[in-house]
């Protein structure tokens, strides 16, 4: 939810500023900008004037922290993360979520 939202933030700011659904395409698929950070980052301000940590710079550290040690260690190993602690990424994940869908697209 979290990648989607801001994809279509962004995709909803490139097209306020004139941008068609082609060239966003291309511009997304680049390897370069393939990189969450990237994208939440340079992408999203160049789209909305807005970058993600702005939004809330300690949520952003956390999810930034989720996708590295609990993302990326769930789908590389067969360790599962304790309930607990898989509560607090989805809901922090969806709170990012959330706070990114409320970007205004100038």
């Amino acid at each position: 939810a979290m990648d989607l939202s801001l994809s279509s933030k962004i995709r909803e700011g490139l097209r306020a500023k004139g941008h068609s659904d082609t060239d966003i395409n291309d511009m997304l698929r680049k390897p370069q900008n393939q990189r969450f950070e990237e994208r939440a980052k340079a992408i999203l301000k160049d789209a909305t004037g807005q970058t993600v940590p702005a939004l809330d710079n300690t949520l952003w550290s956390d999810v930034s922290t989720h996708r590295t040690v609990v993302r990326q260690g769930v789908t590389h190993s067969n360790a599962e993360p304790e309930k607990a602690d898989a509560e607090k990424v989805v809901n922090d994940f969806l709170r990012l979520a959330q706070l990114i869908r409320t970007i205004p697209v100038p």
